[in-house]
């Protein structure tokens, strides 16, 4: 076993006390550009920040839609799988985005009634 020693200012050290001691006295980079690593530019900076504020909204909806698709769960007796496919669907044709129709479902217990079409306001001319 090689056992590597230091002198340092006449007197023997370890590799490991030199060390210490010179760490004591390197200063601490205080920014990301001072340590040499890359700066994110503009563009990855916006696609982060966009990908956390779609995180965020998705986790105020989650309560909603565990809540709406209990509700199917137990209503219908379908699995959680079933129950999700089932809000995605009724989303889907009525056109509306799935939170909404998780919100209507968690808060009034019943779905949202489906969007009225334009023609069937207009009264016929005869």
């Amino acid at each position: 076993m090689k056992v590597s020693i230091l002198i340092e200012r006449g007197r023997v050290r370890e590799p490991w006390t030199a060390w210490r001691a010179e760490a004591r006295f390197t200063p601490m980079p205080e920014t990301a550009d001072d340590c040499g690593a890359a700066s994110p530019d503009d563009t990855t900076l916006a696609a982060a920040r966009e990908k956390v504020a779609n995180l965020e909204r998705a986790l105020e909806h989650r309560m909603d839609i565990g809540i709406a698709c209990g509700i199917l769960m137990e209503r219908f007796g379908q699995d959680r799988e079933t129950a999700f496919t089932t809000l995605k669907k009724i989303s889907s044709h009525r056109n509306m985005k799935l939170r909404l129709v998780a919100e209507q479902l968690a808060a009034h217990g019943r779905l949202p009634a489906p969007p009225e079409t334009a023609g069937e306001h207009e009264e016929s001319p005869h």
